[in-house]
């Protein structure tokens, strides 16, 4: 891991400071003009996610809100997708189909992933039915399915309460 991100380390460091922790220490990086910090953290977090993402053992990443990606995140997403590491990436990303367009600039880096000849899969989901959180808490827990519903009803009025005791508590 020291190997793949060099005299750059600190960059990860920043991103996920707990890393320091494993691979130490590490120098300050100078500083560059925008455009140049920008083009050396991309390679340096290529690099990096390179070295988890090799052919005797894949990484899958899980990326959710995507719709909410700025355009140095976006622009660092389609390199992953389309660059050396994605041979032995995959990534897996979630955004709400209702809070984009056509137009969004997630849109439109998906257009260009496409277009670089990457497949992309798209599954649109609908919101999970009652039925589907019990069954899905009653597996978690290993148990029947009325426990789960009575779990569910207890977590559904929570919210209720807390909002009630918010609104009552700010009139005084």
């Amino acid at each position: 891991m020291r190997e793949a991100v060099g005299a750059n380390g600190q960059l990860i460091v920043n991103l996920i400071p707990e890393l320091e922790f494993i691979i130490g220490k590490q120098p300050s990086v100078p500083d560059l003009p925008p455009k140049d910090a920008q083009n050396r953290f991309q390679r340096v977090f290529q690099r990096f996610l390179g070295a988890f993402a090799r052919p005797e053992h894949p990484l899958a990443l899980f990326l959710d809100d995507l719709q909410w990606l700025d355009a140095a995140t976006l622009e660092l997403l389609e390199l992953l997708i389309t660059g050396p590491v994605a041979r032995n990436l995959m990534l897996v990303g979630a955004y709400r189909n209702n809070e984009v367009s056509s137009s969004h600039a997630l849109m439109r880096t998906l257009e260009t992933i496409r277009k670089a000849g990457t497949q992309i899969q798209e599954i649109a989901l609908a919101p999970l039915r009652l039925d589907n959180v019990d069954q899905l808490i009653a597996d978690a827990l290993h148990c029947e399915l009325d426990a789960p519903v009575l779990w569910r009803n207890w977590c559904m009025r929570r919210p209720k309460a807390i909002r009630s005791s918010q609104s009552s508590s700010s009139r005084r």
